[in-house]
């Protein structure tokens, strides 16, 4: 018996012996070496927990500890600047989503600017537009969280990105953090810790979001988005990818970028988790009731 036909014999006989198995081919992307700059490890460790290989644990509970009440949340005027003197590298770029120019600090802060953008659940967004302030020893304490967004049942969110969750535990830090939480909180504004690794996801999360990020100008003619709204109001449900890129373009080259400048325009809503297929479901972006103004908050009673 050769060794082809002893093989099928085998696999004749003993095929009702076998356990069911699944067989899961990984993405591609995610087969690639990871980039050292942004793996987590001892370099992006606070140097007081350089040496924690465990989960981070969950936050202690806000406390009123050192709370003097007082507290002011305000709007102040965005950065909008590059500097080349700093450790840390600047950047800054248009937003389509908020129609102005947005600025920030280290690499960190780009992947918030990227997320944001191409996020559908983002309704409007900045970088250090919000001060807290409040009295505490006899001294003025100045906390300005990294963004502030606005969500789309708009709730206004903001956060304080670190590379790793064991930034957030030096003591002193940890506090100012929690009186920070607290002020805000006071005007129903939810504060989040975030780190780098959470902001850019897996590396096919990665890879769609600098795509969608990098075709947020793509042209798409008034009348195109018409036609793509239309039908994704007139179907009232979610419509396949490739279905809407058939009406954006002949090219499917061109129909994707078109596709990746409606989300960023909030035009249509799709998520950018997992290889995007034909079969993604598209459909229209929710829109809140009310969006706030994250550029004058704390500003309505005292005009100022």
């Amino acid at each position: 018996m050769d060794m082809c036909s002893k093989s099928e014999s085998l696999t004749d006989e003993g095929a009702e012996d076998l356990l069911p198995f699944n067989i899961t081919i990984p993405d591609p992307l995610a087969c690639l070496p990871e980039r050292s700059r942004f793996a987590p490890g001892r370099n992006h460790s606070h140097p007081s927990h350089a040496s924690l290989i465990v989960d981070p644990p969950l936050a202690r509970p806000i406390t009123d500890q050192g709370w003097g009440g007082g507290a002011v949340v305000r709007s102040v005027e965005a950065k909008c600047a590059v500097t080349f003197h700093k450790k840390q590298p600047t950047f800054a770029g248009f937003s389509v989503k908020n129609g102005r120019m947005i600025s920030g600090t280290g690499p960190h802060e780009l992947a918030a600017f990227k997320r944001l953008e191409t996020d559908h659940t983002t309704v409007a967004f900045d970088f250090e537009i919000l001060e807290i302030t409040w009295p505490s020893d006899g001294k003025e304490r100045l906390y300005t969280p990294d963004y502030t967004r606005v969500t789309d049942i708009g709730r206004v969110e903001t956060a304080e990105i670190k590379a790793d969750f064991s930034h957030f535990m030096p003591e002193e830090y940890h506090l100012e953090l929690e009186e920070a939480s607290k002020a805000l909180a006071r005007v129903d504004i939810e504060f989040r810790r975030v780190t780098g690794s959470e902001l850019r996801g897996d590396p096919r999360f990665q890879y769609n979001v600098s795509r969608a990020f990098g075709d947020r100008f793509t042209f798409v003619a008034p009348s195109i988005r018409d036609v793509v709204e239309n039908q994704l109001a007139k179907t009232n449900g979610p419509i396949g990818l490739g279905a809407i890129e058939e009406l954006l373009d002949a090219d499917s080259r061109v129909a994707r970028a078109k596709a990746h400048a409606l989300l960023c325009h909030r035009v249509i809503a799709f998520e950018l988790t997992g290889a995007l297929t034909i079969d993604t479901p598209v459909t229209l972006p929710t829109h809140p009731k009310f969006i706030p103004d994250i550029r004058v908050i704390g500003h309505e009673s005292d005009n100022s």
